[in-house]
């Protein structure tokens, strides 16, 4: 749904339409000046509601599901040779691929990767 309507329409700029339509009569250049006016609060108003939209839509910060092979090993400060071995091991999760890129998923290999740790299996690896 698009929100632009409600904030574009005016609540209280400094010179109102009924202002100009009043002023209108007496003469060009006061209307002008007050046309002049009207467009000036209306484009304070646009900078404003632009302001404020742009803070609403900020997106959301989005963790990545998978992570790359170099990734990983930045990730878990280990090498490339004991990454494959891991890769070996019964409970390790399945890797993927994208063209020929190698996906992990984040949150099943820190699992198997933290209990890796925690039951002291890491250290059997080179």
């Amino acid at each position: 749904m698009n929100n632009t309507v409600k904030y574009i329409a005016p609540t209280a700029p400094e010179k109102s339409l009924a202002e100009l339509l009043k002023v209108a009569g007496e003469n060009i250049e006061q209307s002008t000046q007050a046309l002049v006016g009207i467009a000036a609060a209306l484009l304070e108003q646009l900078k404003d509601v632009q302001t404020k939209a742009a803070a609403d839509n900020e997106p959301a910060s989005i963790s990545p599901l998978y992570m790359t092979v170099t990734q990983a090993l930045e990730r878990y400060s280990i090498g490339r040779n004991t990454f494959y071995q891991i890769t070996q091991l019964d409970g390790c999760p399945k890797l993927g691929r994208i063209g020929n890129k190698i996906m992990i998923p984040i949150a099943a290999f820190d699992e198997f990767f933290y209990s890796l740790v925690m039951e002291g299996k890491a250290d059997e690896l080179q």
